[in-house]
């Protein structure tokens, strides 16, 4: 009987691809149980570790620094901050998966005595207002510029107690009331009134002139 040369070569290329199929199938089956999964950031960012205790600000380095000393086999790894607030905020790690919640206190930033910028107390001559009397002290003493003080004049007394948000403390400034006739509004209604009594008088010698 003639063998079929075209069909034993036929199958012969299927048995082949069969066999790479089965051969690469295998190969792809022994890598994927090789590799290893990345672990889970929970696993090493755990229970204390999550408190970060008191920090200097909340910012993204000052949070990635507190992680560090929190777990140091997370010293050469790269840290990712998101999600800030107040008092806490979400961390990924390069070859982990998965995020963690950190928590923190920011640290109160201590203010300074406001005795120590306002070391000129005697404001001399002004007027007898709020707004003087702030207006002195902030020329006097230049480190309170805008620095929301608050005035509270002490009545029958020509002084004035001095308080601000950005400082602690309160202190008290002396000052010597401006007589009337120093002020601006004064002069401005003497000249007036002067020059409208010339005027009066002009126009009066010249319509008895006229007559």
């Amino acid at each position: 009987m003639p063998i079929n040369l075209n069909k034993k070569t036929i199958n012969l290329k299927n048995l082949l691809f069969l066999s790479i199929l089965f051969i690469l199938s295998i190969l792809m089956i022994l890598n994927v149980s090789f590799i290893k999964a990345n672990p889970q950031l929970s696993t090493v960012l755990s229970g204390d570790k999550l408190k970060l205790g008191e920090i200097a600000n909340n910012t993204k380095e000052e949070i990635k620094k507190a992680v560090k000393v929190k777990d140091t086999s997370l010293n050469d790894k790269t840290i990712k901050v998101e999600v800030i607030e107040a008092t806490k905020a979400k961390v990924t790690v390069d070859g982990y998966d998965g995020d963690v919640e950190v928590t923190f206190t920011v640290k109160a930033v201590e203010k300074a005595k406001l005795s120590t910028v306002l070391t000129t107390k005697e404001l001399g001559e002004i007027k007898n207002t709020k707004e003087a009397v702030k207006e002195a002290v902030e020329e006097k003493n230049t480190g309170l510029k805008g620095k929301n003080l608050t005035v509270t004049l002490t009545e029958g007394k020509n002084e004035a107690k001095i308080t601000s948000t950005d400082f602690d403390g309160e202190e008290t400034v002396t000052f010597t009331p401006k007589p009337f006739y120093k002020t601006t509004w004064f002069w401005v209604t003497f000249s007036i009134l002067t020059i409208a009594s010339i005027g009066g008088v002009f126009v009066y010698k010249n319509n008895k002139a006229s007559k």
